[in-house]
């Protein structure tokens, strides 16, 4: 290879680099009990990860390719506010202090990618149409869809919250560690659930009654964080 040619090839290598850096946004964030992450997106994609870092750190694709974000971003009272006005379809990755709040919000669209993981803040998540996928969580959770799954792999259950995961018409999958201390209280409309840890009789026949929803109360372990759980079908899976 020529001089002129590992000029031109390193000169599109640079030009390539500088280009996916100039669609990334960096912001300088500090987690605080009051603060949270409130993120407000229409037709988007969106993974949220926690990671050990102190800033957010927000990439984002069009068409496959990595594109101007095209966020509002401003900062208020201990909150970072992230808001899309457009209408074009993208897909966001955005890495956050792992001790965030993160409340999210969906716009009511198409159904779109939601995963939230390794998030040792608290959670509030709302979505129309979109499966809610929470992975690797340690704080409270506040969860709801209107008509889509919601899926919750904790890591712990914060024994002094009340966590809330409702999509009445549809599936809600929860992930516990085995040893988890708990108050269970289900809503569930099939009478449809299926647990790795023990119902009780009581609920067992609760449960298997003709007809209307069921609502049934448990006690994992000895008790401890509040669970409300409202679904037509519930997965209660230890691990």
């Amino acid at each position: 290879m020529n001089n002129m040619k590992k000029i031109s090839l390193l000169l599109m290598m640079f030009a390539g680099v500088a280009s996916v850096s100039a669609q990334s946004k960096k912001i300088s964030y500090t987690p605080s009990a009051t603060g949270s992450i409130v993120i407000n997106l229409k037709n988007s994609d969106i993974t949220i990860i926690g990671y050990g870092g102190k800033e957010v750190l927000i990439s984002s694709l069009k068409d496959g390719k990595p594109a101007s974000a095209e966020l509002d971003i401003k900062e208020k009272n201990g909150s970072l506010y992230l808001k899309k006005n457009t209408e074009a379809e993208y897909s966001y990755k955005i890495l956050v202090p792992q001790q965030s709040n993160i409340s999210y919000q969906e716009e009511f669209r198409a159904p779109k990618k939601l995963e939230i993981s390794n998030i040792k803040g608290n959670v509030f998540v709302k979505s129309w149409v979109s499966k809610i996928v929470l992975r690797n969580i340690s704080g409270s959770v506040t969860a709801r869809s209107e008509a889509a799954d919601i899926n919750v792999d904790y890591a712990s259950l914060r024994q002094l919250a009340v966590d809330s995961l409702v999509s009445p018409g549809r599936l809600v999958s929860v992930s516990l560690p085995k040893n988890t201390g708990a108050n269970l209280t289900m809503q569930v409309s099939s009478g449809l659930v299926k647990s790795d840890f023990d119902l009780g009789a009581d609920n067992k026949k609760v449960l298997a009654e003709p007809g209307k929803s069921k609502l049934i109360k448990l006690k994992l372990k000895n008790g401890g964080g509040e669970m409300f759980i409202w679904a037509n079908e519930v997965e209660l899976r230890s691990k």
